[in-house]
């Protein structure tokens, strides 16, 4: 081994632009410069405590055997290039690139604690099956107005596969993305599933985004091989990516692409305004086989009617759905609190309803659809929340139906506890009888009348009056409520 100690500038005036290093060298202190256009070969370690820096050439990897990068402390590399025909090039502290990594030939090995980092002035050319960063890459995007897409030449022990960050600008700061591709089963991250049901068993990938940037029109594109090396995927044609939701839900989500029928390509996924998720892989919505989704939802609404909650889904197409889970929880774990048949098979718009009652006023509520084809998939669809809010004022709503024949139905809101009285009236303003009298705590409530007199005699057809007294319990000195409507019985 050859140890430098200090500063070492090389002159190199030669008629070869190759320096051979056949051995260690080990840099100390300050730097070593190396002028003109000459590339320094290496074939055993290099030990890294300066800074190196060439004007042209490169700090060349070659040889056979593996090699390992010693680096201290936050030190840069101008040029470096990968050309080994056997063996890898480790690292063990992170490897930063100010101008240029070239990987031509041979695997470099990083790892969390030791990654490569491009900076933002760098270039990275090359990368293959045969060359590629084998753990974490990372590379910063500046603050730029102009669209870009920035390669990653990423893998694992076992296969290539690149992904590329496209972005139609940066804005307002830089921003540093890590990616690391990992050879396992994505499951493994979690089972839970929303719009796929299944993820790769071969390949997924971590990414870690930090600095105070932001993406404007974001994409990822995946590549993936089924022929060489399967990347789980069966029907490329219906591959999707999914993005892990690591906020809440904690679940596999669908992120979108459109997959073709080539065995080996790539996909880019719908725009995401961030990767702050962290794990992206392949998403199969039927197992494996078929990863179309049974159902396109265009709408999933919730509105708050009294002491009820209406939720509403409406479908632009529905393929082999069997049926509808409106699932519902308030805290603890979703329950299923209505199935409702779905269309089979159909390229129409549907619109479905279900009308829940057993809420309770105040309380907040979180319910989500799910889609269950004839095979037995089920697909979980987004969650969303509603309380169901107290009145805010005291009215006297218009009896349903009227005109009527038989009974009708009477609502009335209380927004504070109250003492209530409703009465019906004839049109000689005798009273009929009288339908409520009784503290009542703030809500929601009806009363059926079905025609009959306080002594269970049916009345004759005519005009009536229901009259509506609330005086509020929790505030004396606060007026009264008096409202007064009309109806009217047909026999």
């Amino acid at each position: 081994m050859m140890r430098i100690i200090g500063r070492l500038t090389l002159l190199l005036y030669l008629l070869s632009n190759t320096a051979s290093a056949q051995l260690s060298l080990h840099l100390s202190n300050e730097m070593v410069v190396i002028n003109r256009n000459a590339n320094v070969i290496i074939s055993g370690d290099w030990h890294h405590h300066g800074i190196y820096q060439s004007s042209s050439g490169s700090l060349v990897f070659w040889g056979t055997d593996d090699q390992y990068i010693f680096s201290l402390s936050k030190k840069i590399v101008s040029d470096v290039t990968v050309l080994k025909s056997s063996g890898m090039l480790f690292l063990t502290d992170t490897l930063w690139i100010s101008d240029s990594l070239q990987l031509i030939q041979g695997r470099v090995r990083s790892n969390r604690v030791a990654p490569v980092f491009i900076l933002s002035s760098a270039v990275l050319a090359g990368g293959t099956k045969d060359s590629y960063i084998d753990g974490p890459l990372i590379r910063v995007f500046p603050m730029s107005a102009t669209a870009d897409s920035v390669r990653y030449p990423v893998g694992d022990s076992l296969d290539f596969r690149p992904v590329v960050i496209r972005s139609q600008r940066v804005d307002t700061d830089s921003i540093v993305l890590l990616i690391e591709q990992i050879h396992g089963d994505a499951k493994a991250l979690s089972s839970v599933y929303e719009g796929v049901d299944q993820v790769s068993k071969i390949h997924y990938w971590k990414i870690s985004q930090s600095g105070n940037g932001a993406w404007n029109s974001a994409q990822i594109i995946l590549s993936y091989d089924t022929v060489g090396t399967d990347d789980g995927v069966e029907l490329p044609e219906e591959l999707r990516i999914a993005q892990l939701d690591t906020t809440v839900s904690h679940r596999w989500q669908n992120r979108g692409g459109t997959g073709s029928a080539a065995h080996a390509g790539v996909i880019t996924s719908q725009t995401l305004s961030n990767f702050d998720l962290g794990w992206f892989t392949f998403g199969d919505a039927s197992g494996g086989g078929d990863i179309s989704l049974p159902v396109v939802l265009s709408s999933f609404e919730l509105s708050a009617h009294r002491n009820s909650v209406y939720v509403s889904w409406k479908t632009e197409s529905e393929f082999n759905n069997h049926c509808w889970f409106v699932q519902r929880h308030s805290g603890g774990e979703f329950e299923t609190i209505a199935t409702i048949e779905g269309k089979g098979t159909t390229s129409a718009a549907t619109d479905y309803v279900y009308f829940d009652a057993t809420v309770s006023i105040g309380k907040s509520y979180t319910y989500r659809l799910a889609d269950m084809s004839y095979d037995g998939r089920v697909h979980m669809h987004e969650e969303k929340i509603i309380t169901a809010d107290l009145p805010k004022i005291y009215k006297l709503h218009s009896n349903y139906p009227n005109p009527f024949n038989g009974q009708t139905t009477i609502l009335y809101d209380l927004p504070f506890s109250s003492d209530v009285e409703l009465s019906l009236f004839n049109v000689l303003g005798q009273k009929v009888i009288q339908l409520i009298h009784a503290k009542q705590e703030a809500g929601y409530y009806h009363v059926i009348w079905d025609g009959r007199n306080a002594r269970g005699e049916a009345v004759a057809s005519g005009l009536y009056i229901m009259r509506m007294q609330a005086r509020n319990l929790t505030d004396r000195k606060a007026s009264g409520f008096i409202k007064t409507k009309k109806m009217m019985l047909l026999k």
